[in-house]
């Protein structure tokens, strides 16, 4: 090992210091990528959250919708079975389906697959572009 003395004296390890500090560069990595799951994962649970919340709500409300149409149309001997109550559940279902595709990665047209190939083409395509210039 070799020793290097100072200005004012004192010995140190050169490969000492450099193991720390390559010690020290490896744990700043796995904190940083340790940061990037956590926000990830933080990241997850809120659109998760936010699914749950629009759910709940499609479901009490339309539950609630439904209940004051069938009451209404009962004191009137209405039918309950026409096109025109079920707007509302209908096409909010529709929006909820869209959100639930988002949040659970269920898009079978613009999916994972097809945005890494996305992202490949344009990284290739930006490579290329520089070396067109150099």
């Amino acid at each position: 090992m070799k020793t290097n003395r100072t200005k004012n004296g004192s010995k140190f390890r050169i490969s000492k210091i450099y193991q720390e500090m390559k010690g020290l560069e490896e744990h700043n990595k796995r904190t940083a990528s340790e940061r990037e799951k956590y926000r990830r994962a933080k990241k997850r649970v809120g659109e998760l959250r936010g699914f749950y919340g629009h759910l709940g709500a499609y479901l009490i409300v339309n539950a609630f919708i439904l209940l004051m149409i069938f009451m209404s149309t009962l004191e009137k001997g209405q039918s309950f079975w026409q096109a025109r109550h079920f707007f509302t559940l209908i096409f909010w279902g529709i929006g909820l389906m869209f959100h639930a595709a988002h949040t659970f990665s269920l898009n079978p047209f613009l999916g994972k697959k097809w945005e890494q190939g996305m992202i490949r083409k344009f990284m290739e395509d930006d490579r290329e572009d520089s070396q067109k210039f150099q």
